[in-house]
């Protein structure tokens, strides 16, 4: 469960936006993208059913959410590079948090990150 809570904060923080605003209900732009972008990176790592749950959404959802940003990602480079460097900010908390005692981890993702 830290693994999506250090994803969930590295996109959060990525966009300068709190993790409720991204979660709510609304249908603001930006804030839909910023969910979607989410959806996508917890679809990777726990599958649609359980990204889903994470999120408060159906696994439909998250997977037409993952549909959205990959298309994103094919048609638009720039796009494409975002989201290259927000996958290469997961992996490298990823591994610093792997490399700490577990209770350290838990506290840089809870309260440093």
């Amino acid at each position: 469960m830290m693994r999506s809570k250090l994803i969930m904060k590295t996109v959060c923080n990525h966009y300068g936006v709190k993790l409720e605003e991204v979660l709510c209900d609304g249908r603001k732009q930006p804030y839909v993208l910023y969910r979607q972008v989410l959806q996508y990176f917890l679809c990777k790592q726990y599958g649609p059913t359980k990204a889903g749950r994470m999120t408060d959404r159906g696994h439909d959802t998250v997977i037409y959410a993952r549909d959205v940003i990959k298309s994103f990602c094919w048609t638009t480079p720039e796009f494409d590079d975002e989201i290259s460097d927000i996958n290469n900010k997961i992996s490298l908390i990823v591994n610093k948090v792997s490399k700490m005692n577990p209770l350290l981890g838990w506290l840089y993702v809870t309260f440093i990150l």
